[in-house]
């Protein structure tokens, strides 16, 4: 086999490889609303503004889309339900200008992942910073 062939093989072997490699960083989005999934349940990003806007932002869609359980604004932390869901959002001021914003979901009584609604929260919380 020629060595140009093996690179071919080998980066398309990698390339369709990487899905079942339990690696689930993904880029969602673009720009000030792209995020990454760092778990199969959990979305984070940075956003740059001030911690208050982005505290009150995150309370205010956790509060539309469901019901807060915990608000820990020292720590950064809110906790809720939407739609059945365990919600976890955590808020760290990691620049003077930036916040760093996650996103944990987990349905069926925090047995299983929900992505899907990590991200829409996620989605939602940074079109309200941004707003």
């Amino acid at each position: 086999m020629k060595p140009r062939n093996f690179l071919y093989l080998f980066l398309l072997f990698l390339t369709l490889s990487f899905p079942f490699s339990g690696c689930a960083i993904f880029l969602l989005g673009a720009g000030a609303a792209g995020g990454y999934a760092i778990t199969d349940d959990e979305v984070e990003g940075h956003t740059d503004v001030p911690l208050k806007k982005a505290w009150k932002a995150a309370e205010a869609v956790i509060e539309q889309e469901g019901a807060i359980i915990l608000r820990d604004e020292t720590a950064g932390k809110i906790e809720g339900l939407v739609e059945g869901s365990e919600i976890k959002v955590g808020l760290e001021q990691v620049t003077s200008k930036t916040v760093r914003v996650r996103v944990k979901a987990r349905k069926t009584k925090g047995l299983f992942p929900d992505i899907k609604r990590a991200q829409d929260l996620y989605g939602k919380i940074i079109k309200k910073i941004n707003a």
